[in-house]
């Protein structure tokens, strides 16, 4: 009978020291695989073990991992800021929040970067000062101002022409005088289609001067005047070169 009595805790410690190999196993061998389904599985099995806190831990990392990897290859702000809502403790938060930074700055960039407004380029670039992106709206800035000055100088080189040309047209081509206004209408009407191979883009004025009706070619220049009257006078046509008057 003792010797039965005697028997009954060793088969016991073999069950404890069985069960205790076979988690072990189980551990070593989630912990090889080292998956997220591998950890899971030993969890469900061995809720109870001493690991069990430890293979939580790596399973939540794993899980944070492949988050953060889907993340990185989607790259967009919103994909960011659902990482960070629900890992906000995680050390890829840091990360998150300075790409989620990045990609706000490359967004007022892409808005910015094709605009006019130098004021708004100029606080960009400021508020990005030593950055690249500073950088390249300084640039721009600078590329702006300088076509605004390069477009100035043409403004007034071009207005400078202007009114030297103006300041030129001194003088008229007068074709014939008429004592009828009507009549001098039809003429410069005549003259105007007759003429027009000589007088090529030179246009017809009806001018009043006392009491007769001038037919005459807006102003121009004097030397422009008197080579048209000689091509005009090779062609049979009367003319008389005359002041262009106030």
């Amino acid at each position: 009978m003792n010797s039965r009595r005697l028997l009954v805790p060793g088969f016991l410690v073999l069950a404890l020291v069985a069960g205790c190999n076979r988690q072990e196993a189980a551990w070593e061998e989630a912990r090889e695989a080292d998956t997220v389904a591998a950890y899971q599985e030993f969890l469900e099995e061995h809720p109870d073990s001493p690991q069990a806190q430890v293979a939580e831990q790596r399973m939540r990392a794993l899980q944070r991992a492949e988050r953060w990897r889907q993340v990185s290859e989607t790259d967009s702000r919103e994909a960011y800021q659902q990482f960070l809502n629900d890992f906000p403790q995680g050390p890829e938060a840091e990360q998150a929040r300075n790409r989620i930074a990045e990609l706000e700055r490359e967004q007022e960039w892409q808005r910015l970067q094709g605009s006019n407004d130098i004021a708004a380029l100029r606080a960009f670039a400021e508020e990005h000062r030593g950055e690249p992106l500073g950088d390249q709206a300084r640039q721009r800035v600078e590329q702006l101002q300088a076509q605004a000055q390069a477009e100035e100088r043409a403004r007034q080189q071009e207005e400078e022409r202007r009114r030297a040309e103006e300041a030129s047209r001194t003088h008229r081509v007068q074709l014939a005088a008429y004592q009828n206004q009507q009549r001098a209408e039809q003429g410069s009407s005549t003259l105007q289609d007759q003429l027009s191979d000589v007088l090529g883009d030179a246009r017809l004025e009806v001018t009043q001067s006392g009491s007769y009706y001038l037919l005459t070619t807006q102003p121009m220049s004097e030397e422009e005047a008197r080579s048209l009257c000689n091509r005009l006078q090779e062609d049979d046509q009367e003319c008389l070169v005359v002041t262009a008057g106030p």
